[in-house]
């Protein structure tokens, strides 16, 4: 960051409304790390219409290998997913659910779950992403840009997932209070993160493989997001973090 940087120029955590420091820069965009948590995260952010032109210009054939994971080891991991989502569950059993996946994707999950609940529902921003899972899914219906655009009851939904989705939204400080509106009593919300407490972003620093903006804004840690879940009424029933020889051997972005 220039020396002419002012202080007036520092922006505050948009989290925790706190200080914040600079912490680098990554393709053209300032980081900046939250005095008072784990957040790191990009300011300014890109606009809109920036957004826009990123995940609508063949988002998913950038890095094939990365968005289209497909095969034994993706169903393997999803399966897992599952397992320990029916275990955290009332019933034991998906078989009358309702299940919406915000940030779905190209549908990889919703393929796999399809078969053992009573219906899905499915957000994804990018065009391709949309297109690939009316294919796949074979949908009667396009699929939905943003939760706003989903037309669904307030506690209708017994399962949410958000896998690996939220550091690519800028911070809304009513998302989770949006999502507890829509589960039923007893719902789940389950949600990945690249964890920015991970010893490898102390190791890499900028050169962190999840550090990509514009694709990737906000990046939490257990912390904030444990007392952002339970503010907006969720009772975090399991917290885990794991390491992923995958990813680490693939590098530094």
């Amino acid at each position: 960051m220039s020396d002419k940087e002012t202080e007036s120029q520092i922006p505050n955590c948009p989290v925790t409304g706190g200080s914040a420091f600079y912490y680098g820069e990554k393709n053209g965009y300032l980081l900046w790390k939250s005095a008072e948590s784990e957040i790191i995260f990009v300011d300014p952010l890109p606009s809109k219409t920036q957004l826009f032109e990123y995940y609508n210009s063949n988002y998913y054939d950038r890095d094939p290998a990365r968005y289209l994971r497909e095969g034994r080891s993706a169903d393997t991991a999803w399966s897992r997913r599952i397992e320990t989502i029916r275990g955290l569950s009332n019933t034991g059993s998906l078989d009358s659910w309702t299940v919406l996946d915000l940030g779905a994707g190209t549908g990889s999950f919703l393929a796999q779950v399809a078969s053992q609940c009573r219906e899905i529902h499915a957000v994804e921003y990018s065009e391709d992403g949309r297109r690939l899972l009316v294919e796949r899914l074979d949908l009667d219906e396009p699929v939905p840009a943003s939760l706003e655009d989903i037309d669904l009851e307030e506690g209708s939904l017994d399962l949410i997932t958000m896998w690996a989705v939220l550091e690519h939204l800028p911070f809304d400080p009513n998302l989770f209070f949006k999502l507890r509106n829509l589960t039923k009593f007893g719902g789940i919300l389950a949600l990945s993160v690249p964890n920015v407490q991970a010893w490898n972003r102390t190791w890499f620093e900028t050169s962190w493989r999840y550090f990509t903006p514009p694709e990737h804004l906000m990046f939490y840690g257990i912390p904030t997001l444990t007392h952002m879940l339970e503010k907006a009424g969720f009772r975090v029933l399991k917290k885990q973090s794991f390491f992923s020889q995958r990813a680490f051997k693939q590098g530094v972005a």
